[in-house]
């Protein structure tokens, strides 16, 4: 329990989640970009 706790408490765990949410974020702009572009070009041109 004790190493468990100075594992999360260490910098590779902050390296880890840094890098999750890095990935995540630009996951969701790659999915989301030719959706969003997508409705504003038919907003635009219909």
């Amino acid at each position: 329990m004790n190493s468990i706790v100075k594992w999360i408490d260490s910098d590779r765990f902050d390296q880890m989640l840094l890098l999750g949410v890095r990935v995540l974020f630009a996951f969701t702009i790659i999915v989301c970009l030719p959706y969003f572009i997508w409705n504003v070009c038919r907003w635009l041109f219909l």
